[in-house]
């Protein structure tokens, strides 16, 4: 990703330079190096806002929103992607950010604003067929069904995460399921299960 900043700076291709900047961003997140992620976030919103290109500002804006997230910043989370929301994304950034917004609602507790939207994006990814998403997605509206008391149907759609994880041989997913099934079980009183 810096490489292709470094080439990309000498050029007049800003759109690529700021999906470049995006990408140094993300693997910078992933590597817990946040200041460097926040920088690189920077820069693809500044050319975003210079050219005026929706989707840089968006990207960035959904990282920087998993950035706060990932520091426990959940309400300047959920306003990132309110924002995102309320500028008229296209339909694939639109579902992103209801993605991290239903888990910033969830990690909240806010079950009445987390529930409907997770539904509605385990709905949309489906349709989509974005089945790892879905699986992800499916997992976390079970942790919110089980916070809710509506324990047969968070066994439901962990269940169904589990599966859409398993055929697609996603670790992630799975592993994410088995940990819902468990506080499933644990809320039943199964602690075999549930270990």
């Amino acid at each position: 990703g810096r490489q292709a900043v470094a080439l990309l700076e000498t050029t007049g291709e800003w759109h690529w330079l700021g999906l470049a900047y995006w990408d140094v961003g993300l693997s910078a997140i992933y590597l817990g190096a946040f200041d460097t992620a926040r920088e690189a976030l920077a820069h693809t919103r500044s050319l975003g806002e210079a050219h005026e290109d929706k989707r840089l500002l968006h990207f960035a804006d959904i990282h920087l929103g998993v950035i706060h997230m990932l520091h426990g910043e959940w309400d300047m989370g959920i306003e990132v992607y309110q924002r995102v929301l309320a500028s008229g994304p296209d339909p694939v950034t639109a579902l992103v950010a209801q993605m991290h917004l239903g888990y910033a609602y969830l990690e909240q507790g806010q079950l009445d604003q987390a529930i409907p939207l997770l539904t509605h994006v385990v709905q949309q990814c489906q349709k989509a067929q974005l089945r790892g998403p879905q699986s992800r997605m499916a997992t976390f509206l079970a942790q919110a069904l089980l916070l809710n008391k509506c324990i047969e149907s968070a066994q439901r759609m962990a269940q169904q995460a589990l599966h859409i994880g398993q055929l697609l041989s996603y670790p992630y997913g799975v592993a994410l399921a088995q940990r819902a099934l468990g506080r499933i079980a644990q809320a039943q009183g199964d602690d075999a299960t549930a270990a």
